[in-house]
């Protein structure tokens, strides 16, 4: 299916174009914070009063198994060098940023509180601000599907010269997901059946401050970075710890995703012999290590 043929399917004219809803609601832009508490001041704010949302033993051992259990698949590139860390920020092909990037701009209107694992009571997913949810998604599934499953196929190869891999025809697209003021990511891994190597695509923002994104890397080091609109971030999804520890300070921040396996991945979640106990997330310091060699920027 060409880019003109996806066009015609995702973004059909909108002769009444309807009200971004992300502008509707003020507390997108008024944070709901304790009185006395100033915006700017929500870092210093958070830090001190807020506690780290629990991820319980059997979380971090069973998120640490998954690490362990993956460092036995050999990846031909990967393993054959001793500088890779497990991620690449790329610039997104312009034809596919247009065909996100579009298709968030006519259903940025019709959005939905995302309910999914990822946001619930044990999800990764949370925002500071109880009346706030942390993350929502366009309504229209059955577009995104033929979106998502054209978009995969157009970067797959761009996966596959990267980690030196054959990779499956079956691949998971989502998005474009919404994060909201006051969203935090907790530290986590992805799926081990299905995300193998993930692509985050930086689809649009409105933000006051940088809102990094934290990954732990191969060799246990923590990097935060920040995408701009356009770029994409490449990495070993179900074996790299990653998430935002700082709260959304803004509007929103859009991201598209892509997850792709090797043809020959095998792995099951019930590989995984230890319990879900408490949230699935992976707890980290605060604050990363910082490094002036960042190799994704390199």
């Amino acid at each position: 299916m060409t880019d003109s043929e996806v066009s015609d399917i995702v973004y059909e004219l909108d002769d009444d174009p309807k009200e971004d809803n992300i502008h509707k609601e003020p507390w997108l832009t008024e944070p709901d914070i304790e009185s006395g508490k100033e915006t700017g001041d929500i870092t210093h704010w958070l830090r001190n009063t807020i506690t780290p949302r629990p991820g319980g033993s059997g979380a971090n051992q069973r998120t640490n198994e998954q690490i362990e259990l993956i460092k036995g698949y050999k990846f031909d590139k990967f393993d054959n060098d001793p500088s890779h860390v497990g991620y690449i920020k790329k610039t997104c092909p312009s034809d596919i940023f247009k065909l996100i990037t579009d298709h968030w701009n006519r259903n940025r209107h019709n959005l939905k509180m995302e309910r999914s694992g990822a946001s619930g009571d044990n999800g990764y997913i949370y925002n500071i601000y109880k009346r706030i949810p942390p993350s929502l998604i366009t309504c229209d599934q059955e577009k995104e599907e033929i979106l998502g499953q054209h978009i995969g196929s157009i970067l797959k190869p761009v996966v596959e010269e990267w980690c030196g891999t054959e990779i499956s025809q079956n691949y998971v697209a989502f998005g474009p997901r919404a994060y909201l003021n006051g969203t935090i990511l907790h530290m986590h891994v992805d799926r081990i059946e299905t995300h193998a190597i993930g692509i985050i695509i930086c689809v649009d923002h409105d933000l006051t401050e940088p809102w990094p994104l934290t990954i732990q890397d191969r060799k246990g080091e923590y990097y935060e970075f920040n995408p701009s609109p356009g770029e994409m971030i490449l990495y070993e999804a179900c074996r790299l710890p990653h998430g935002r520890l700082k709260p959304l300070c803004g509007r929103y921040c859009v991201n598209y995703f892509l997850h792709y396996k090797p043809t020959d991945w095998l792995y099951k979640p019930k590989d995984v012999k230890t319990p879900f106990v408490g949230t699935p997330v992976y707890q980290i310091k605060w604050n990363p290590t910082q490094s002036t060699n960042n190799p994704l920027y390199t």
